[in-house]
C-alpha cells in the first residue's frame, strides 16, 4: 500500500509538471520574423598566393541572419532566412594589391523543432538546406608570373546541408530571444560557414496565444 501511494504521488507530480510546462510555453500557429547577430566563422581552405603556398585565411568576424517563418505548433516551425558572413581574408598582398578574400552569403530553408523546458525556456534544433554563394577576390591561386588557377577564382554556388542548435526564452507572447549555433556544411566548392548568434524574433500572435491567461 505504501509503495502504491508513493507511485501515485510521483505520477501526479509528473503530470503536473508536464501540464505546467505546456501551459507556460504553448506557442500557437502564426507568422514570425526576426534577426540573428553574432560571431561568424568562414573556414576557407589554404591557398597558393604568389610564391607563398598554403596561406591560411582568417574568417572570424560579425555575421547576421534575417529570418521569416511560420509556427505550425508549439513544437515545429518552418523558417527561411538570409545569412551574411564576414569575409575570410588571407594575410598576404596579391598581385592586385589587395588581400585575397572569400565572401560567403546564403539563403536557407529550415525545419525548426522546439522542446519546452518550463519557466519559458526551450531547447531548439533546426535542420534544412542552404543555397550558398562563395565569391573569391584578390587573385587567389596566382603565382609570381601572374598565372592564376581558375578553380580558385570567381564565384561558387551550391546547395548544402545546414543545421543548428540552441536555447530560447520567451519574454511574453510576442517577443522571444535565442542563443544559437548554426552551421553550413562545406562541399561542392564552398567552405564551411558558422554563425554563433543572439537572436530576437517577433511572433504575430493574438493576446494569450503563447501563454495561459
Amino acid at each position: 500500500m505504501k509503495k502504491m501511494h508513493v507511485k501515485n504521488i510521483l505520477r501526479s507530480l509528473i503530470v503536473g509538471c508536464v501540464g505546467i510546462t505546456a501551459g507556460a510555453y504553448a506557442m500557437v500557429p502564426g507568422m514570425y520574423t526576426g534577426i540573428d547577430l553574432g560571431r561568424s566563422n568562414v573556414k576557407a581552405k589554404p591557398a597558393t598566393i604568389l610564391t607563398d603556398s598554403s596561406v591560411h585565411a582568417s574568417g572570424t568576424g560579425i555575421g547576421e541572419r534575417l529570418l521569416f517563418g511560420y509556427q505550425y505548433s508549439s513544437y515545429f516551425a518552418l523558417e527561411g532566412g538570409y545569412a551574411h558572413y564576414d569575409a575570410a581574408t588571407y594575410n598576404v598582398i596579391s598581385m592586385s594589391g589587395t588581400k585575397p578574400a572569400v565572401r560567403v552569403s546564403a539563403f536557407d530553408l529550415m525545419g525548426v523543432g522546439t522542446l519546452p523546458m518550463g519557466a519559458n525556456f526551450g531547447l531548439e534544433g533546426r535542420v534544412g538546406v542552404a543555397y550558398v554563394r562563395a565569391s573569391s577576390s584578390g587573385s587567389l591561386g596566382c603565382d609570381a608570373n601572374g598565372v592564376c588557377s581558375t578553380t580558385q577564382n570567381g564565384t561558387k554556388q551550391a546547395l548544402r546541408p545546414a543545421f543548428g542548435v540552441g536555447v530560447n526564452y520567451a519574454f511574453n507572447q510576442n517577443w522571444i530571444v535565442d542563443l544559437m549555433a548554426n552551421r553550413i556544411v562545406k562541399g561542392s566548392g564552398v567552405p564551411e560557414a558558422n554563425l554563433y548568434a543572439l537572436g530576437v524574433t517577433y511572433h504575430f500572435a493574438e493576446q494569450c496565444g503563447q501563454f495561459l491567461c
